[in-house]
């Protein structure tokens, strides 16, 4: 892999935990540390009070976020960061709404993920 390519699917899983942050936590400072991650990968984030009230499983991101010949790849890197960041959130006590069968969902679909991008 060359090194332009690692840092945009690193990228990509951060925009993914950030947009989890910011969902879980929808203050301007988590906005704009996803703001800034989705610009340096030249991507248009919608405005704060656009997504403020909506959960990162409401929003889908549009289709040219992940255009081209590794698109597949970032939208399951960001996809990684997203479950990632759920799976930590899930685990924290005490949390009453934590669903066992949740958390098994949630780290079935990021092993498989990690396996198709041999991570």
């Amino acid at each position: 892999m060359n090194n332009s390519k690692g840092l945009e699917t690193k990228a990509f899983f951060e925009l993914g935990i950030a947009f989890g942050q910011f969902s879980t936590i929808p203050d301007t400072n988590n906005y704009e540390v996803t703001r800034r991650i989705a610009l340096s990968l030249k991507l248009e984030l919608p405005e704060y009070n656009d997504l403020k009230n909506q959960l990162w499983w409401e929003f889908v991101p549009p289709a040219k976020w992940f255009a081209g010949s590794n698109g597949e790849s970032f939208k399951n890197c960001y996809e990684i960061g997203q479950l990632s960041y759920l799976r930590f959130i899930l685990a924290l006590p005490p949390n009453p709404n934590t669903q066992t069968e949740r958390i098994d969902e949630t780290v079935r679909q990021l092993v498989y993920l990690l396996k198709v991008e041999a991570i």
